[in-house]
Protein backbone atom coordinates (compact mmCIF):
# COMPACT_ATOMS: atom_id res chain seq x y z
CA UNK A 1 0.00 0.00 0.00
CA UNK A 2 1.32 3.38 -0.97
CA UNK A 3 1.01 6.33 1.41
CA UNK A 4 0.01 9.64 -0.16
CA UNK A 5 0.24 13.19 1.17
CA UNK A 6 -3.04 14.79 2.28
CA UNK A 7 -4.58 17.65 0.32
CA UNK A 8 -4.83 21.16 1.82
CA UNK A 9 -8.45 20.60 2.88
CA UNK A 10 -7.54 17.30 4.51
CA UNK A 11 -4.63 19.03 6.25
CA UNK A 12 -6.96 21.63 7.76
CA UNK A 13 -9.30 18.93 9.06
CA UNK A 14 -6.32 17.02 10.41
CA UNK A 15 -5.08 20.15 12.22
CA UNK A 16 -8.45 20.53 13.96
CA UNK A 17 -8.49 16.84 14.87
CA UNK A 18 -4.94 17.13 16.22
CA UNK A 19 -6.04 19.89 18.60
CA UNK A 20 -8.93 17.72 19.83
CA UNK A 21 -6.63 14.71 20.27
CA UNK A 22 -4.17 16.79 22.30
CA UNK A 23 -6.99 18.07 24.51
CA UNK A 24 -8.25 14.50 25.03
CA UNK A 25 -4.73 13.35 25.94
CA UNK A 26 -4.50 16.20 28.46
CA UNK A 27 -7.76 15.05 30.09
CA UNK A 28 -6.55 11.42 30.11
CA UNK A 29 -3.34 12.50 31.83
CA UNK A 30 -5.24 14.40 34.56
CA UNK A 31 -7.94 11.75 35.07
CA UNK A 32 -6.18 9.68 37.77
CA UNK A 33 -5.87 12.67 40.10
CA UNK A 34 -9.14 14.45 39.22
CA UNK A 35 -12.05 14.70 41.64
CA UNK A 36 -15.71 14.26 40.79
CA UNK A 37 -17.79 17.44 40.46
CA UNK A 38 -20.34 16.35 43.08
CA UNK A 39 -17.89 16.97 45.94
CA UNK A 40 -18.56 19.90 48.27
CA UNK A 41 -17.00 22.37 47.80
CA UNK A 42 -16.73 21.67 44.07
CA UNK A 43 -13.07 21.51 42.99
CA UNK A 44 -11.97 23.84 40.19
CA UNK A 45 -10.57 20.98 38.10
CA UNK A 46 -13.36 18.44 38.56
CA UNK A 47 -14.61 15.96 35.96
CA UNK A 48 -18.19 14.83 35.45
CA UNK A 49 -18.16 11.27 36.73
CA UNK A 50 -19.85 9.53 39.61
CA UNK A 51 -22.68 10.71 41.81
CA UNK A 52 -24.74 13.82 41.32
CA UNK A 53 -23.63 17.34 40.75
CA UNK A 54 -24.39 20.65 39.08
CA UNK A 55 -24.14 19.16 35.58
CA UNK A 56 -27.13 17.45 33.98
CA UNK A 57 -24.95 14.67 32.53
CA UNK A 58 -22.67 12.41 34.51
CA UNK A 59 -20.79 9.26 33.74
CA UNK A 60 -21.48 6.40 36.14
CA UNK A 61 -17.83 6.04 37.14
CA UNK A 62 -14.30 7.04 36.31
CA UNK A 63 -13.97 3.85 34.21
CA UNK A 64 -16.99 4.72 32.06
CA UNK A 65 -15.67 8.26 31.65
CA UNK A 66 -12.28 6.91 30.54
CA UNK A 67 -13.83 4.38 28.14
CA UNK A 68 -15.96 7.09 26.53
CA UNK A 69 -12.96 9.38 26.24
CA UNK A 70 -10.81 6.65 24.68
CA UNK A 71 -13.56 5.78 22.18
CA UNK A 72 -13.69 9.42 21.08
CA UNK A 73 -9.91 9.47 20.88
CA UNK A 74 -9.98 6.38 18.65
CA UNK A 75 -12.51 8.02 16.32
CA UNK A 76 -10.34 11.13 16.08
CA UNK A 77 -7.23 9.05 15.34
CA UNK A 78 -9.10 7.25 12.57
CA UNK A 79 -9.86 10.62 11.03
CA UNK A 80 -6.23 11.67 11.34
CA UNK A 81 -4.97 8.56 9.56
CA UNK A 82 -7.68 8.32 6.88
CA UNK A 83 -6.12 10.81 4.43
CA UNK A 84 -2.82 8.91 4.49
CA UNK A 85 -4.42 5.51 3.93
CA UNK A 86 -6.97 6.29 1.21
CA UNK A 87 -5.95 6.47 -2.43
CA UNK A 88 -7.74 9.69 -3.36
CA UNK A 89 -8.69 12.89 -1.52
CA UNK A 90 -12.35 12.29 -2.37
CA UNK A 91 -12.22 9.27 -0.05
CA UNK A 92 -10.01 10.63 2.73
CA UNK A 93 -11.63 14.03 3.17
CA UNK A 94 -15.16 12.72 3.91
CA UNK A 95 -13.84 10.25 6.48
CA UNK A 96 -11.75 12.92 8.20
CA UNK A 97 -14.60 15.44 7.98
CA UNK A 98 -17.15 13.03 9.43
CA UNK A 99 -14.89 12.17 12.36
CA UNK A 100 -14.30 15.88 13.03
CA UNK A 101 -18.06 16.48 12.86
CA UNK A 102 -18.72 13.65 15.33
CA UNK A 103 -16.21 15.04 17.80
CA UNK A 104 -17.54 18.59 17.49
CA UNK A 105 -21.14 17.36 17.84
CA UNK A 106 -20.19 15.60 21.08
CA UNK A 107 -18.55 18.75 22.41
CA UNK A 108 -21.53 20.90 21.38
CA UNK A 109 -23.98 18.51 23.06
CA UNK A 110 -22.03 18.69 26.31
CA UNK A 111 -21.94 22.49 26.17
CA UNK A 112 -25.68 22.75 25.46
CA UNK A 113 -26.52 20.45 28.36
CA UNK A 114 -24.27 22.46 30.68
CA UNK A 115 -25.74 25.81 29.67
Amino acid sequence: MRIRWPSVAEGLVQAALTVLVLLDLLVVSTLPSADACHMTPMPADCLTFGGEGPYPWHYASRDVYLATLLAGLGIALLGLLAPFLTRQPRHGLPIAGITLGLRLAGIAEGLMRAG
